[in-house]
């Protein structure tokens, strides 16, 4: 368990470096390209998904590599999966109305863009300016990881409400 967590500070560190070394920002690329055709952060976000184009069939085969690990380790604790999603409903089956995991993550992806777009910048840009001292983005943090776990705890309710 140490060893994961040495390695996620070190990746994290690494692409913090990264980050801010080439002030890359999602958000950023896109109003600059549609503003002013500026491609120059919008190359970031080309390199992010060829990056993630070439590193899911890598993820992808650990997976299928360390899977027997992980469904030996749930036997052991009881037959419970810690790792198992539901991926079909977030509402419990209660005879109430579901709503599919995918349109609850599009619906809080929309509105992180929304807000990101008026804070002046994708998360990731606003964690490294955090990094670098800025209050603002600081201050723009804290609201997302509020709104982050706000939406996770109460997003079942919510549905359910509107639903009926």
């Amino acid at each position: 368990m140490l060893q994961i967590a040495f390695v996620t500070i070190g990746v994290g560190l690494l692409a913090g470096w990264a980050g801010q070394r080439s002030r890359f920002c999602s958000i950023g690329g896109l109003r600059d390209y549609l503003i002013a055709r500026d491609t120059t952060l919008l190359l970031g976000v080309v390199a992010l998904f060829a990056a993630a184009w070439l590193t899911f069939p890598l993820v992808e085969a650990f997976e299928a590599a360390t899977t027997s690990a992980v469904v030996e380790q749930a036997e052991g604790l009881g037959g419970l999966d810690p790792l198992a999603l539901d991926d079909e409903k977030v509402i419990p089956d209660d005879g109430s109305p579901t709503v599919p995991l995918a349109a609850v993550i599009f619906i809080g992806g929309i509105g992180v863009g929304v807000v990101s777009t008026l804070a002046g910048g994708c998360p990731f840009r606003q964690h490294v300016l955090a990094g670098q001292g800025s209050r603002q983005a600081a201050l723009y943090l804290i609201g997302f990881y509020i709104a982050a776990l706000a939406f996770g705890f109460w997003s079942p309710v919510v549905l359910r409400l509107i639903l009926g």
